[in-house]
């Protein structure tokens, strides 16, 4: 019994080395994605959430929001970022980000912009 134990002792261990070093690590990019959405509010009900203007002033970037308010930026470099939102008739806004890189992307919570009223 002590025999047939101590073959199969080394058999599982080099069994289980050979099963994990088959095991391919990927490598995080180093860079990511920020998605979220937009909305704006006011004295009115508001359907369209498109064209608000949502930008990365550090590194020159600008997109713009579709109907439904939602804006993407791909191929970000990993690191910190004021993220600007604004809309002509409506209180700006801005929203710090810690971007890590990789394949998960970061989701900015949704944001509410105001209208400014005279």
């Amino acid at each position: 019994m002590c025999t047939r134990l101590s073959r199969l002792v080394p058999f599982t261990l080099s069994l289980t080395l050979l099963l994990f070093s088959c095991n391919k690590v990927e490598e995080v990019s180093p860079e990511g994605t920020i998605i979220g959405f937009v909305k704006m509010t006011g004295s009115f009900p508001i359907a369209d959430h498109s064209e608000i203007q949502v930008s990365i002033a550090s590194i020159s970037r600008e997109v713009t929001t579709n109907e439904d308010g939602r804006y993407e930026f791909n191929n970000v470099p990993a690191g910190t970022y004021w993220v600007s939102f604004q809309k002509d008739g409506f209180q700006p806004f801005q929203r710090l980000v810690l971007l890590a890189g990789g394949k998960i992307p970061y989701v900015i919570p949704d944001i509410f912009l105001r209208e400014v009223r005279d």
